[in-house]
């Protein structure tokens, strides 16, 4: 079967990270810390409660996010199959017509799954540089908030401690034609991997055509392929943004919403891969929910306490931020933080 966890596109590979095979970041320059600008509130609740967020990315300001290949690599997929369909069956239709029929119910699958919140993932996400007149304007309360620094190695242990739950992964940033590219490559390898999947499961008499249950067995499986990439274009953006350097923390399974898996005790009843189980596992009463004035905003807390060594290094006051240093010297004693360096902005923003 095709791997199409990581992609291509136009050839060149485009995700080099594959943590869960090899437990290491493959990456030619890595920082040894990253950073999280927020809010002046913000950053004296995460230190106060020594715990930071994953939230829901389908609440973040980027109306893409998870959407990046919705609907386009649908349609793309259809395209493909129109040029270089293989034999395939489907409530009762054959090739094009049962292929297009599929794609069409997975479309409307996957928009109410987009509209009602039901599929969603968690991120955390974090800059390369701590002092960018970009990110404290656009993060950071217009240069009035922080700037937290995490220890990259405590992140990376925490990821490593939960393999097939979560990634930490740098962000590539692409310009539109290369997106375009990307996505029609992603729609080939998908198209591929569904038409493996078939065929292997018709010829171990897994599933047969004209059953319907094993049509929703097809079906099942296309939008697990499906799944995976968009889960997979968490690791992309605009190249309008590059100068964030962002990296994010994120699960490497999507979530769907449903109360039984997140709270009730119904684990032991549900099969399904390890890496399934596994997220089940860590998510199990831990999803919490923010009110504001006019929604409910779901996120995951992750407790100091969760990692061998202190995972904060360092704290940035922003160009407009008021602290004086003594003032948070001694907040940061009081809280029981040590050995956290304390940098202000160089920035003449005001």
């Amino acid at each position: 079967m095709i791997d199409i966890d990581h992609g291509l596109y136009c050839g060149k590979s485009l995700i080099v990270v594959d943590r869960h095979r090899k437990g290491v970041l493959n990456l030619d320059a890595s920082p040894r810390f990253l950073f999280h600008y927020c809010s002046n509130r913000k950053c004296f609740s995460i230190l106060s409660s020594k715990t930071f967020r994953m939230s829901d990315i389908q609440k973040s300001n980027d109306s893409q996010e998870l959407r990046l290949f919705f609907p386009s690599l649908i349609r793309r997929i259809e395209q493909h199959y129109i040029d270089d369909p293989f034999p395939f069956q489907y409530k009762n239709m054959s090739n094009v017509s049962a292929m297009l029929v599929m794609t069409r119910e997975s479309l409307d699958f996957w928009n109410k799954q987009f509209t009602n919140g039901g599929f969603t993932n968690y991120v955390a996400c974090f800059s390369e540089s701590p002092d960018v007149l970009s990110q404290w304007r656009g993060y950071a309360d217009d240069g009035r908030g922080c700037c937290i620094g995490f220890s990259k190695e405590q992140l990376d242990e925490y990821c490593l401690s939960h393999p097939n739950v979560l990634s930490l992964e740098k962000v590539i940033y692409l310009a539109a034609e290369e997106l375009d590219c990307h996505i029609d490559s992603a729609a080939k390898a998908a198209l591929t991997s569904f038409s493996m999947q078939t065929e292997k499961a018709l010829e171990d008499n897994i599933i047969s055509n004209g059953n319907p249950e094993d049509d929703i067995k097809k079906h099942y499986h296309f939008d697990q392929i499906l799944q995976k990439l968009f889960v997979a274009s968490l690791r992309l953006k605009s190249k309008g943004f590059t100068e964030e350097g962002e990296w994010r923390m994120f699960l490497r399974n999507p979530i769907h919403k449903d109360p039984d898996l997140l709270y009730r005790d119904c684990i032991s009843e549900i099969t399904g891969s390890s890496c399934f189980i596994d997220t089940l596992r860590f998510l199990k009463n831990r999803v919490e929910y923010m009110e504001t004035d006019d929604d409910l905003v779901s996120f995951i807390p992750i407790s100091f306490s969760e990692f061998q060594n202190p995972v904060i290094t360092q704290i940035w006051t922003g160009p407009k931020n008021h602290i004086l240093d003594r003032d948070l010297e001694s907040y940061l004693a009081q809280k029981g933080y040590n050995n956290i360096s304390r940098f202000r902005s160089a920035i003449p923003y005001r």
